[in-house]
């Protein structure tokens, strides 16, 4: 609709760019928005006060396309900037787009947050989405240095695995084979660990096999007698001993 009017906010930047190019170029103000100011030098006098006006035109248009929120990042920076059509237009491109510095620091921001916790195949597909909005945003990070960042966020039972890894790399390996090789151990960490319970093996007198007896046979009774304890402690179950005489009496002496 042509007298549709959209205010830039946080998260459309691609779809407000060419909806507010195409208003300003209506009007004729386009190429004044986009003209560097460095064009205007060989200027007369005349032609630069009604160039200095349609400047002005354009940056209201412009102010009167934003949200609130983003009405008050561009007053505080043209606090100290003249407050011009080219600046204003350059400031929000480089906050707001895709390929923008803000942009690519949210999206380093969120890639650095990304932590194994207990499920690898999760992160390792976190990993790719991130590296795939880098790819979008044109946000250029060499790859050694994206496989130095993956693989210091694996501590503690990927440490071994780590070392293997590292060791295997060189300069055309990418991120996807290094993915690739952490999944392989996506069973052996996520196998279950079998419990330590103490075993005695005995036999079965039927079938022959041996078997694991239950924990209430511990002691095996088979040992039971060497616990036997008095039937009535109170009397003792000893006589007392006497030793013999030495050296020993002969008889009839």
């Amino acid at each position: 609709m042509p007298n549709e009017q959209i205010l830039l906010t946080d998260t459309n930047y691609e779809s407000w760019k060419p909806k507010m190019e195409d208003k300003l170029k209506r009007l004729q103000l386009l190429e004044i928005t986009l003209r560097h100011p460095s064009m205007t030098e060989d200027f007369s006098a005349e032609d630069l006060h009604w160039f200095t006006v349609l400047e002005r035109k354009a940056y209201d248009v412009i102010i009167g396309h934003l949200d609130q929120q983003s009405l008050l990042i561009a007053n505080a920076h043209t606090i100290n900037q003249p407050k011009t059509r080219s600046s204003l237009w350059k400031y929000l491109e480089g906050r707001y787009s895709m390929n923008g510095i803000i942009n690519h620091t949210t999206l380093y921001k969120k890639f650095e947050n990304i932590q194994y916790n207990t499920n690898l195949a999760t992160f390792c597909n976190e990993i790719r989405t991130s590296i795939n909005e880098f790819s979008k945003a044109q946000l250029e990070i060499s790859t050694k240095l994206l496989i130095v960042m993956i693989l210091a966020k694996l501590r503690g039972p990927f440490d071994y695995r780590v070392q293997l890894i590292s060791q295997d790399l060189n300069d055309t390996h990418d991120v996807e084979y290094v993915l690739r090789r952490l999944e392989e151990d996506l069973m052996i960490f996520n196998m279950p660990t079998p419990p330590m319970c103490p075993t005695t093996p005995s036999v079965s007198s039927a079938s022959g096999k041996r078997k694991t007896p239950p924990l209430s046979d511990f002691p095996p009774k088979s040992n039971m007698t060497l616990f036997k304890i008095p039937s009535n402690p109170t009397k003792p179950s000893f006589q007392w001993y006497e030793p013999p005489e030495y050296p020993p009496r002969r008889k009839g002496k």
